[in-house]
């Protein structure tokens, strides 16, 4: 058995989605089951639309107007057989009256709670599901539509970060999908999000559908979970950074864990843990080279002939730094700071701290929140705190770094070659990545001089 799941990259006209048609068409022996994500950009636009109806009613209907369109267009441009399209526009039509009515809830009470952002945003994959399990049918297939939070899909409730419950999960999913898959038929089902034990609708967040479908492989005991992208997997670095970049074959789950979360947009980070629990290979395919291999990622227990796997960057990052000659001395200082900036829902992507000083990375956009949360704190050791913006986090990945000697050395001697000076290094507890800081304007040669060293 097979899960397939198809991003909003190769969503994004009905030609491409044809694409991922016939690609279904062409596994149908293998008891296929589809996770699949909102069209391209309709997330984003769901986003926005809650921005604007919460200030402006009469924003709705030209935003509900734009939404109908596109996907009415793309229903038409699909759907050759008049029953199916009939009954898929109806069914359209019917998700998008329920939309409208929560908006113009939203609109009178000019709140946007997190339940409700998160049924919103919903409706991005409540609307595609429909339209591909239509358009495998108009192919001959059998083929059926299902949203997550009807078919038993629980989490730990937490809006916009929930988890799966995966026990459950397995045991709701075996009673409502696998005799589907039993009989012959296709499911789709919607990502990025299931529920909470009173049935309501909590995301993942951006990126989440990945997750939904890892999570959907372990339930269902799957052989394997293909990720169909418009990329043909994971390479030794951003094609757009450097040139020279490959392809690679195979990669371990952590690796891969590490490279996504660190900045290859490949893949969502958290696809990882629920394929890894059930050693469920996971493959990278793109689908405008369907007969590509792409990347494989499973467990590897050999090193690779190159240490170094791939160069990863992330952007768009500011360091905050608390300083102070007494922090050494503190009890349970780096508690209340993690404390300070969880409660603030600041993420922390890495860190580092010496005697006088403990050094956070923190996106960009929560330097304001992480800030405010902090004040409080310049007492019982710390006296200063300072914000660093424009920065990058560089990762260079590879099974067995830490058990190679002089990895560190020649990275540093490489971005130092190039005129690239080191803001803070982050040696943590991965043994496959090494993460160091940099200014954004030297990313490029820092990802440039890297590759050179360890890959090209």
């Amino acid at each position: 058995m097979k899960v397939m799941k198809f991003g909003g990259a190769v969503l994004r006209d009905a030609a491409t989605v044809l694409k991922v048609v016939e690609v279904i068409v062409s596994h149908q022996a293998e008891r296929i089951t589809v996770v699949v994500s909102a069209l391209s950009g309709v997330t984003d636009s769901l986003h926005q639309m809650l921005k604007e109806v919460e200030e402006n009613e009469k924003a709705i209907r030209p935003l509900m107007a734009g939404l109908k369109k596109q996907h009415e267009e793309m229903v038409s441009g699909l759907i050759s057989d008049k029953k199916i399209l009939t009954e898929a526009l109806a069914e359209l039509k019917n998700k998008m009256a329920k939309l409208e009515r929560v908006l113009y809830g939203i609109a009178y009470t000019e709140e946007v709670t997190d339940r409700t952002r998160d049924y919103v945003v919903s409706f991005g994959e409540r609307l595609s599901a429909p339209i591909l399990a239509a358009s495998l049918r108009d192919k001959g297939l059998s083929s059926i539509a299902f949203n997550a939070d009807e078919i038993g899909l629980i989490t730990n409730g937490a809006f916009g970060r929930a988890t799966a419950l995966l026990s459950e999960v397995e045991s709701n999913l075996q009673k409502t999908i696998k005799p589907q898959i039993e009989k012959g038929a296709v499911p789709v089902i919607t990502g990025y999000f299931g529920c909470d034990q009173d049935g309501r609708a909590v995301t993942f967040g951006r990126g989440g559908s990945d997750y939904s479908a890892a999570i959907i492989a372990y339930a269902l005991k799957a052989e394997v979970l293909e990720v169909w992208k418009d990329v043909p997997g994971f390479m030794s670095a951003d094609p757009k950074v450097v040139k020279e970049a490959r392809g690679i074959p195979l990669m371990s789950y952590q690796e891969a864990a590490e490279l996504a979360y660190f900045g290859a947009k490949v893949l969502h980070p958290r696809i990882v843990e629920p394929s890894m629990m059930r050693g469920i290979p996971i493959r990278v395919k793109n689908l405008f080279a369907p007969n590509e291999e792409g990347t494989l990622i499973q467990e590897v227990k050999e090193k690779s002939e190159w240490v170094v796997r791939s160069v990863a960057m992330r952007p768009g990052l500011s360091l905050v730094n608390l300083a102070g000659p007494a922090m050494a001395y503190t009890p349970g200082l780096a508690g209340r700071v993690f404390t300070a900036l969880s409660s603030a829902g600041v993420n922390v992507y890495t860190m580092a701290a010496s005697m006088a000083s403990f050094s956070v990375i923190v996106d960009a956009q929560d330097v304001r929140g992480a800030l405010n949360s902090l004040r409080g704190m310049k007492e019982g050791g710390i006296q200063d705190i300072s914000t660093t913006g424009d920065i990058s986090l560089i990762c260079i990945v590879g099974k067995g770094l830490r058990e190679t000697r002089g990895i560190a050395a020649k990275a540093f001697t490489a971005i130092a070659k190039a005129g690239v000076n080191v803001e803070l290094i982050s040696d943590g507890g991965s043994d496959v990545a090494l993460t160091f800081v940099i200014k954004s304007p030297d990313s490029s040669k820092a990802m440039k001089a890297l590759h050179e060293e360890f890959i090209k």
